[in-house]
């Protein structure tokens, strides 16, 4: 009889498993009802766009920044265009507004967007306002026209353009434009204040003719609903496109006399719903320039007629994010964050190929689910793969499809510090102690062995990246990245990673003396595994998810450091002597011109892999130092305790000092580090730009860092325990950073994911706890998840037979390596950590020595990856 093993889980981690699989499914199942059900009618949100939305910083809101910047879109983020997003939509055409002085100030609001200064200028030396304006810049082309009645002929002109461009490429066919005259992309037409000012009685019939007239040629244009056509080797699916604003709702109070008389709120009433009947027959009128206003007399300017720069720079996104979303997600692609009106890129082939290939992968599993004799819990290589499948998969369907709605991030210092709060105290409920074999260390059998207490056990390291992470992730979702000094904290952040990783490396190579390639080709496959296959799943570039490639590249340094020439690391001087020449290396690799760039070229022709030098150069640049910090520390920890161990007539002068005042050196130090973090937040509140600020920290990183650490053991009570939950979270933190991006934020991280809930007002408090309860514990299973199935397939391609225990902190003791084989200090979970090298190795030559079955598993792996990338669009 088939027994089922999900029925019975035998710990919190079953339990948890369970529970989580549960709500990845109900929220995917729920998501997928919604998209095919309830938005059949606007899958795009096109129409939403359109007709709804409202301000997330308000005034009643208590905005820290000035309001009325951040427009949300139900489902949607709306996208802020700037000069090379319009120049990339327009391409050798040209956006034009048509109409009265409102159409005018939407006009000026893009063109700021160019260049503010200029239009400062043009604006100041502005003699008659009635006039046509032509700006262009960077090849982007505004084009205004005069012409408040809206009867002009170039206006019939481009109409009639507009006309004969839709009916030709209706034939398969492509107008070509003559002389100088310009295609117009864009067309954005407002009028009828005037008409309800100057024509009296006749102010409804002309405003009739008129709009009759401009609808005729909009009728013409595609429906917005047609995205799903979309293909990026395709045209523009979306096609040229008209929109004509409805009437603003005016503020009466302010009128002089003579416009009170004229402009009544029964005609603007009379002509919008003229405009909304013509809506109805394919004329795309966008309403929500309506609310935008509505409720908020201060974004009118003082004539009560035109709305102010804010506003009218917003009614210009909505068009152009209607106009120009479909063309740039076609296009463009990565970053995704412009979701309004916009289609994602249909799935290329290989990630198909994969989907397919999944489904055999499931049916293996469930079969071995209900198998008798299955009863190991740990991942085998079935389930490991399997579980990575998924997890791509479901950041592809979260981050990559319409199912799950996106929403812009709104900063409020209130929303992070309840959120970092809550998470914080959810880590400080578990404190163990550390057990004893983590404080026995055995050193580099040089000068003795030394079974001294530890300087920053795995535990501690591992507690370290949980509350960083912790602040990461809270300072990502509220979009404090604008504030000074919550970037300034996450810059410490980074470099305390750096740090970290740069110690714990060295000390698995000081100890261990494992220079093998085993171990140097595991690290990076665990480091980078999950940001390729994100790459390839997600369609954007490998270095986009930087911190990967990032801690690669330190490891490397640090293993090339130590293992080159390492019989000289039993000199303290030489050691350091190499330390030095690695900074320098390192130093002239990431400022010297040319060869940043001479990688990047060969990377982009042996690989397809394209690199923005210039980012990279400020990632590697900003924290060039501290990971050697970080090497220092260890090599002075191992010395130092290879001198306490040994016996007093064996040492030199300096030994003999250092082991004679071991006592003192401690209390000074938790001295120094209580003195230097108020002096460095002093001297870094001086800087008042991050440029400023990124400038000092390669050369004054390392100085809280230090003293974290320090102060983190200056007491017994404190070096023996540690927080289990936030060590648990640290030792997943790789996959938190990687998948939060898409399964917890969204558009690339530029916003949030959403579940559905859309009857709230999108305050933090108010409406967005309800996702955060739900995808927070999603987030954390499926990192959990991967950490391991990573681990599994790692020792799988170095053939190792062990696998990994898939376990959560609990409240009870539990063994040092219970949830795995694990690397010390490192902040890596890898099958390999008990490897070492050869006692007494002299430094020999470096060579391959991976068993031939692993040695082939690789280079099919990375056969397959190389043709892929070159296949992949």
């Amino acid at each position: 009889m088939l027994r089922s093993r999900f029925v019975k889980p035998a710990s919190f981690a079953g339990v948890f498993d369970r529970a989580a699989l549960v709500v990845v499914v109900a929220v995917v199942l729920v998501n997928v009802y919604r998209r095919l059900y309830l938005d059949t009618a606007d899958p795009y949100k096109c129409t939403a766009l359109l007709h709804q939305g409202h301000w997330l910083d308000s005034p009643d809101r208590n905005p820290e920044h000035q309001a009325f910047h951040n427009w949300q879109v139900p489902g949607c983020m709306l996208h802020d265009y700037n000069g090379p997003d319009i120049a990339s939509c327009n391409e050798d055409g040209q956006i034009l507004f048509v109409g009265d002085s409102t159409t005018r100030e939407v006009f000026w609001s893009v063109a700021r967007k160019l260049d503010s200064a200029r239009v400062f200028r043009e604006r100041a030396d502005e003699k008659d306002t009635h006039t046509n304006v032509d700006f262009e810049i960077n090849g982007a082309r505004l084009k205004f026209l005069w012409d408040p009645w809206l009867n002009s002929t170039a206006l019939r002109g481009e109409l009639v353009a507009l006309i004969q461009r839709n009916a030709a490429r209706k034939q398969g066919k492509e107008l070509e434009m003559n002389g100088e005259k310009r295609r117009s992309v864009l067309i954005f037409i407002g009028g009828g204040l005037m008409h309800a000012r100057h024509l009296k009685g006749e102010y409804l019939v002309r405003f009739r003719q008129a709009v009759d007239l401009i609808n005729a040629a909009a009728s013409s244009t595609k429906s917005l609903h047609v995205l799903e056509n979309a293909n990026p080797s395709g045209d523009d699916v979306v096609g040229d496109q008209l929109f004509f604003s409805p009437i603003m709702e005016p503020l009466y109070d302010r009128f002089s006399p003579s416009r009170e008389a004229t402009i009544t709120p029964s005609k603007v009433e009379a002509m919008n719903k003229y405009l909304e009947n013509r809506s109805l027959r394919g004329l795309k009128v966008p309403w929500v320039f309506q609310n935008m206003t509505q409720g908020w007399p201060e974004l009118m300017g003082e004539s009560g007629m035109h709305p102010n720069d804010r506003v009218a720079s917003k009614m210009a996104d909505v068009v152009l994010n209607l106009r120009c979303n479909a063309k740039s997600a076609q296009k463009d692609g990565y970053p995704y964050n412009r979701t309004c009106c916009s289609p994602y890129r249909r799935p290329h082939l290989v990630q198909v190929l994969v989907a397919v290939l999944t489904a055999p992968l499931i049916l293996m599993k469930l079969k071995r689910r209900f198998s008798m004799n299955s009863k190991s819990t740990s991942f085998d290589k079935l389930t490991a793969a399997l579980t990575i499948a998924l997890a791509i998969w479901y950041c592809h369907i979260a981050d990559r499809t319409q199912t799950f709605d996106k929403f812009p991030k709104q900063f409020a210092h209130i929303d992070f510090w309840v959120l970092l709060g809550l998470a914080v105290l959810s880590c400080l409920v578990n404190i163990e102690s550390i057990p004893s074999s983590a404080f026995v260390r055995r050193l580099i059998p040089t000068r003795g062995t030394s079974q001294e207490t530890s300087f920053l056990p795995r535990e501690q390291s591992d507690e370290f990246k949980g509350w960083m992470q912790i602040y990461m992730l809270a300072y990502e979702y509220t979009g404090a990245s604008d504030v000074l000094d919550y970037y300034k904290m996450s810059r410490v952040f980074v470099a305390f990673y750096l740090f970290l990783s740069g110690y714990g490396h060295a000390m698995h190579f000081l100890q261990k003396q494992d220079y093998s390639s085993r171990r140097l080709i595991s690290v990076v496959i665990r480091l980078n595994a999950l940001p390729v296959l994100l790459a390839f799943a997600m369609s954007r570039p490998y270095t986009s998810y930087y911190f990967a490639p990032l801690v690669s590249f330190w490891f490397i340094v640090v293993y090339a450091t130590l293992g080159v020439g390492r019989r000289f690391n039993e000199s303290l001087w030489c050691v350091v002597g190499k330390v030095g020449i690695s900074a320098l290396l390192v130093t002239a690799v990431t400022h010297k011109r040319g060869v940043l760039e001479l990688l990047s070229v060969v990377l982009r022709v042996g690989f397809r892999a394209s690199i923005d030098v210039e980012e990279w150069r400020f990632h590697l640049g900003t924290d060039k130092y501290v990971a050697f910090v970080g090497l220092l520390v260890a090599i002075i920890h191992v010395r130092t305790c290879s001198i306490i161990s040994t016996p007093h007539q064996q040492l030199n002068i300096l030994g003999r000092i250092i082991k004679d005042y071991s006592k003192f050196i401690h209390p000074f130090l938790v001295g120094w580090s209580l003195i230097t973090i108020p002096i460095f937040w002093i001297l870094t509140s001086r800087s008042l730009d991050q440029a400023d600020y990124n400038g000092w920290m390669p050369y004054i990183a390392w100085l809280p860092v230090i003293s974290f650490v320090i102060l983190r053991n200056s007491t017994h009570i404190l070096r023996r325990h540690y927080f289990a939950s936030s060590a648990w979270l640290g030792r997943i933190a790789l996959e938190l950073h990687l998948l939060s991006k898409h399964i917890w934020l969204a558009g690339d991280d530029r916003g949030l994911l959403r579940i559905g809930f859309r009857n709230g007002n999108g305050g933090f408090l108010s409406d967005r706890w309800r996702d955060l309860v739900i995808l927070t514990p999603i987030l954390v299973w499926v990192a959990w998840k991967v950490h391991g199935a990573t681990a599994t397939l790692t020792a799988w391609s170095l053939g190792v037979p062990d696998s990994i225990e898939m376990t959560v902190p609990r409240s009870n003791h539990r063994s040092r390596h219970e949830d795995g084989i694990r690397l010390p200090d490192s902040g890596l979970d890898l099958p390999i950590s008990n490897v070492r090298g050869p006692e007494g190795s002299d430094g020999g030559a470096w060579k391959l020595d991976l068993p031939v079955g692993s040695l082939k598993r690789l280079l099919i792996v990375v056969a397959v990856v190389w043709g892929v990338n070159f296949l992949y669009e």
